[in-house]
């Protein structure tokens, strides 16, 4: 016999005699599971850049709108409230942009759809949804300043700041 032949007939010989030794079987069953939880993040926001105001010819009689969105992703099936908060400048329950360099101030306010009248988006009015999927969810947020504010009579940049809150 060649070495190989040799080598093959006493690996053979090996798994054979092992088995044989064997005197029966015995199974049992593993669960295996994992727990997918409600779960929900924002992915980004956009700002709201109105430009500029002008309460002198232009927005005198019509009102300055933009918009800004926020971008969040949730579990199937998680159901989500978006919050605006009244931002940092706020009079009561007023959104305001302020001069950084005077006192003068803006009032605006934030939108969840164009209807008429629009639906104010803050803390108690806000956008509560169902996520169909896992896929980004794009949320359009309507801005607006409304016309002929004379408490803007000073030029100058006016700025807030918004916090959006999720829960889920």
């Amino acid at each position: 016999m060649n070495r190989t032949a040799l080598r093959l007939s006493l690996a053979l010989a090996a798994v054979l005699s092992s088995t044989a030794a064997r005197a029966g079987t015995a199974t049992a069953t593993i669960n295996v599971s994992a727990q997918v939880p409600q779960s929900c993040k924002i992915t980004s926001s956009s700002d709201i850049a109105f430009g500029a105001y002008d309460p002198v010819v232009t927005h005198a009689s019509a009102a300055k709108t933009a918009t800004g969105s926020v971008t969040l992703q949730c579990t199937k099936g998680t159901t989500y409230d978006l919050k605006l908060g009244l931002g940092s400048n706020a009079a009561g329950s007023q959104r305001q942009l302020k001069s950084p360099t005077t006192s003068a101030v803006l009032s605006y306010d934030l939108y969840s759809d164009t209807a008429s009248p629009a639906t104010p988006w803050n803390e108690t009015t806000y956008v509560t949804k169902t996520a169909a999927n896992m896929s980004p969810a794009t949320l359009t947020i309507y801005a607006e300043i409304p016309a002929g504010q004379p408490t803007a009579e000073v030029a100058a940049d006016y700025a807030d700041s918004v916090t959006a809150t999720l829960n889920f």
